[in-house]
């Protein structure tokens, strides 16, 4: 079986890269005009809410891994989507657009060379990206938000190198919403719940993406206004086809996605998301998914 590889927002997720909160209580951090923090998040709630997070993905069947190692100054650093993808030849290493993450991606890279993943490209200076801003709509198209956080995803170098793994860039604008000091990824306002289902804030998507993914055959579970709540109603961690995990505090979402046949399971992160402004899909590294045919 193949240890990597994770071309799909939503075949069977088997692996995962998390990292468990840590840093020091009552520290010097500027946790909310540097961290973009609600206040100082609770580290020993955070780490409960984080464990029980990662037991309900063994529940469903997808083998847990963790960054280790302390780097105190990297708060966000829970949020390990944002510093990698993960191709069927190996791994992209990116380049946050926030500064203070930037030293994310060397905790996540040692990370994964210790579950034996190689790594096969490096974002340099001046591009950037978080994982945030990126969904894969097929194992051969990624669609990639251009945002304040992200660049590389209009970039010739990424597209061209993209596109010698064999896989299509379709580059989308992320909305400004409250500008560059808040965050706004492309998983802040849609998630992939199967190949032709997404759940959706369409009211800050572009024309151009919903023509694009309608073109695509894929279908809207809409997010209301008052459950979009900066992204958390609509950050939704498909596990398979119509499986999901998701943030507990949105219940029309969940009733919706269940109408829709999607079996969904939540966690609390009262900590984790409503302070330190991060879902499901912001927590969780894919590493290996499992293909059709696999």
């Amino acid at each position: 079986m193949r240890n990597h590889g994770a071309q799909s927002s939503v075949a069977p997720l088997r692996k995962c890269l998390l990292r468990r909160p840590s840093w020091n209580r009552h520290s010097d951090h500027d946790w909310v005009d540097t961290w973009g923090y609600e206040r100082e998040p609770d580290l020993k709630e955070a780490q409960d809410e984080h464990d029980k997070f990662a037991d309900i993905l063994r529940q469903l069947g997808v083998q847990v891994h963790y960054v280790k190692g302390q780097a105190e100054g990297l708060c966000d650093s829970v949020f390990t989507c944002d510093s990698a993808l993960i191709t069927d030849e190996g791994a992209v290493i990116l380049r946050s657009g926030k500064s203070v993450r930037r030293g994310e991606s060397a905790v996540v890279e040692e990370a994964l060379q210790r579950l034996d993943i190689p790594i096969i490209y490096r974002m340099e200076k001046p591009m950037t990206a978080d994982g945030g801003d990126f969904i894969w709509l097929r194992r051969d198209l990624l669609l990639a938000g251009r945002s304040y956080r992200t660049n590389a995803s209009h970039g010739e170098e990424f597209i061209e190198f993209m596109a010698d793994l064999g896989i299509e860039v379709k580059c989308m604008p992320v909305p400004h919403w409250t500008g560059k000091d808040d965050v706004m990824h492309l998983a802040s306002f849609i998630s992939l719940l199967d190949y032709d289902l997404a759940v959706a804030y369409k009211k800050i998507m572009s024309v151009e993406m919903v023509q694009f993914l309608q073109g695509q055959g894929i279908e809207f579970v809409d997010v209301s206004d008052d459950e979009f709540d900066m992204g958390l109603g609509a950050n939704v961690l498909a596990v398979g086809p119509g499986k999901c995990v998701m943030l507990k505090d949105y219940p029309r979402v969940r009733r919706d996605l269940e109408a829709a046949g999607v079996q969904v399971r939540v966690y609390t992160g009262e900590e984790l998301s409503h302070c330190m402004k991060g879902g499901a899909t912001c927590m969780t590294l894919d590493v290996l998914r499992e293909y059709e045919g696999d």
